[in-house]
């Protein structure tokens, strides 16, 4: 089964397409405060048509615009961004994440989020 990740940013719409193991396809597309319409465009010109009623998770702060009426779940980016990095550098100490509207830090102290 293809899933379908997308993350409704500030100003943008990413879609990542693959399964558990392979990416299949990226896209990125500035949305300009109109997600949906992006989207169905997309879905429109067959990029993700068949591919989007797949089991996919929602981030951004966009999110909850289809949470509930599409097939994806809503998921915050932090949790599984702090296990792959973990996982990736053991000696990890902080993560940053520079979003259009917003910057995060996340501090690891000893393996674990403060």
């Amino acid at each position: 089964m293809k899933n379908i990740s997308l993350d409704i940013g500030t100003k943008t719409l990413k879609i990542v397409i693959g399964n558990k193991t392979e990416i299949e396809d990226c896209i990125v597309r500035e949305h300009f405060s109109d997600p949906l319409r992006i989207l169905h465009e997309l879905e429109n010109s067959h990029q993700i048509a068949e591919k989007s009623r797949s089991k996919g998770v929602l981030t951004g702060c966009y999110k909850h615009i289809l949470c509930g009426k599409e097939n994806y779940t809503m998921m915050d980016w932090t949790i599984p961004v702090i296990e792959y990095c973990r996982e990736q550098y053991p000696d990890l100490q902080f993560i940053i994440d520079i979003g259009a509207a917003s910057l995060s830090l996340v501090e690891i102290k000893d393996g674990e989020e403060p």
